[in-house]
């Protein structure tokens, strides 16, 4: 992760196995984000061309023409050389080794893209240099322009003679044109918008303000555990719940003041024996009241006449499976300016045997209806703070139910805000997410005893104006 808090990763591409004949970001359906003032992608690549070098070629928006370019190049042993590109449709230069280079040498490269979201034509630089464990090693400059008003929202990176080989990667950065200026407290991760400094805290820690400040604090607690499912039963096991979520607006915090920060981890998805999920711990902002961990996800009950196990209660409850009642958010936001929390979903009679969905801060989890054996969805979560960091985010979202008889029926969705989802007959389901308070997903059913999956950590968020 960058360093330089005007600097924000969008996308990271890995090529898999079998290579990739080009590296994209963005797309028409999913464009680039416009919020930025500048782009920058870095790559280490090689090709499998059947020569020692290689050169990769980039494009924007799938259009092939108004390109052009001029490069300056030197390979260690020559003078450098200018040259100025033929080719308009693309800008091309960008150095990566070839097939027959050093086994397991890659390029090392970084390209500038300037006001592309603008109504201008796009200025683009570059820089790479090819590893090489031998006399000659290329160095490359490249100056290049997209003569073209639109604003630019997918780019891409070909192989001139050759497709990029497993492990080539290449991450898309945003830049922001926001002055660094001076933060004004430590601790946590530090990030910033146009307007506020943020510090985010995945683990327990101290915010530590400089000076006097008005603050907003975001606490989510860590999300509940799904619940597991045992051998001898057909029924999955409900969705965690995910964590509380209270939210203090215009808080005054001293200067040289040490705040202590308690982040909750999620609680365990615990294995068979109709367990349900272990509750997600609370998280904690100095002396103030603190956010409740989501609730377990109840675990599978196994063959008829044993126990029936209900999910718990809350920051948001865990969900229920067949004759166990509904749980209910705990949540409460005494001294708060708001508080979010919902109970869980309930499997229904007759024959509902797949696990409700986990509740979540913006909504209850969905309930099994009689005569299903798909799990429930898990709640989604509150959206109400996403506006806080880029790309947004929503937090604590529900785990989903585990499904129930033998393979074949899907688990529940985790609801967005990083719930997990609930696993199909027969696995396990995902774990929730890290920094969101999601809910585990519950453990569908059969043919073996199972675990859910567990909650995600919490996250606490303090912002203050620039």
């Amino acid at each position: 992760m960058p360093t330089n808090p005007n600097m924000k990763p969008i996308q990271t591409v890995t090529v898999p196995s079998g290579g990739a004949s080009s590296i994209e970001f963005g797309s028409a359906s999913n464009p680039i984000p416009q919020t930025y003032t500048d782009l920058v992608i870095v790559y280490s690549a090689r090709t499998n061309s059947g020569a020692g070098t290689d050169e990769a070629y980039l494009t924007f928006n799938n259009n092939n023409s108004n390109y052009s370019w001029k490069m300056l190049v030197g390979d260690g042993s020559n003078t450098p050389i200018s040259i100025n590109g033929g080719d308009t449709t693309s800008i091309a230069g960008m150095q990566i080794p070839g097939g027959t280079s050093t086994a397991s040498t890659f390029s090392n490269g970084q390209i500038y893209i300037s006001n592309y979201a603008g109504s201008n034509n796009k200025s683009v630089s570059s820089e790479s240099v090819q590893e090489n464990n031998q006399t000659t090693a290329y160095i490359k400059l490249v100056a290049g322009m997209w003569s073209n008003s639109n604003p630019i929202i997918s780019a891409k990176l070909s192989g001139t003679a050759g497709s990029f080989v497993e492990h080539s990667t290449a991450t898309l950065y945003g830049i922001t044109s926001a002055s660094y200026g001076a933060t004004k407290a430590t601790g946590g991760f530090i990030s910033q918008t146009d307007t506020h400094w943020i510090h985010s805290f995945y683990d327990s820690g101290t915010f530590t303000p400089t000076q006097n400040l008005t603050a907003d604090i975001l606490v989510v607690a860590g999300g509940g555990g799904g619940g597991g499912q045992m051998q001898s039963g057909e029924k999955g096991g409900g969705g965690g719940g995910g964590g509380g979520v209270i939210y203090f607006a215009n808080e005054s915090l001293s200067s040289n003041t040490g705040y202590s920060i308690t982040v909750g981890a999620g609680g365990s998805g615990n294995a068979g024996g109709y367990t349900r999920g272990d509750v997600g711990i609370n998280s904690t902002f100095a002396n103030k009241t603190s956010a409740i961990g989501g609730g377990g996800g109840a675990g599978g009950s196994g063959s008829s006449g044993q126990a029936q196990h209900a999910g718990s209660n809350g920051g948001s409850g865990g969900g229920g499976v067949k004759g166990g009642a509904r749980t209910s958010s705990t949540q409460t936001g005494a001294g708060a300016t708001a508080f979010h929390g919902n109970p869980g979903g309930v499997a229904n009679e007759p024959a509902g045997e797949a696990g409700g969905g986990g509740g979540g801060a913006g909504a209850q989890g969905s309930d099994v209806p009689g005569n299903s054996y798909v799990g429930g969805n898990g709640g989604i979560g509150t959206g109400a703070y996403s506006s806080w960091t880029n790309p947004p985010s929503y937090y604590a979202g529900g785990g989903g139910g585990g499904a129930a008889g033998f393979g074949g029926l899907a688990g529940g969705a985790g609801g967005e805000g990083g719930g997990g989802a609930g696993g199909a007959g027969g696995t396990n389901g995902s774990n929730g997410v890290r920094g969101t308070g999601g809910g585990g997903g519950g453990r569908g059913s059969q043919p073996s005893t199972g675990a859910g999956a567990n909650g995600g950590g919490g996250v606490i968020i303090v912002r203050y104006l620039k």
